[in-house]
């Protein structure tokens, strides 16, 4: 009776680790992707407003609301609000650093400006 040769031991062949490494790939891939802790709401990213809001009249949490804009920014509107007497329309923000046209652009749909007196900006 004539002996088989030994059997492929599949272990040592190429395909086999890269198999292992896409399998683990992805698995890391899908355990954050429903992952919890990688939510929306956990990130503090906030969607935006869905009503207008008033410019020469937000508070700093309230424009922490607008697409693009976060704490420092916020007070630097609040600061040259009140060093300029407001704003009149949106191109006024581009003189706020940190406020360029791609901002301004994102702010669009949701900035409106009244017209303000002399004490009424914050």
């Amino acid at each position: 009776m004539k002996r088989l040769p030994h059997p492929v031991d599949w272990t040592h062949t190429p395909a086999r680790p890269a198999a292992a490494v896409a399998l683990l790939l992805l698995t890391c891939v899908f355990a954050l992707a429903t992952s919890p802790q990688f939510s929306a709401h956990s990130m503090n990213i906030t969607p935006p407003p869905t009503r207008t809001i008033d410019l020469n009249t937000a508070t700093q949490a309230e424009l922490e609301l607008l697409p693009r804009i976060g704490p420092a920014l916020a007070q630097r509107i609040i600061t040259f609000r009140t060093e300029h007497s407001g704003f009149t329309s949106l191109e006024d923000l581009d003189a706020v650093p940190g406020i360029g046209p791609r901002t301004l652009e994102d702010l669009a749909p949701f900035a409106r400006f009244s017209v303000l007196d002399a004490d009424s900006s914050r």
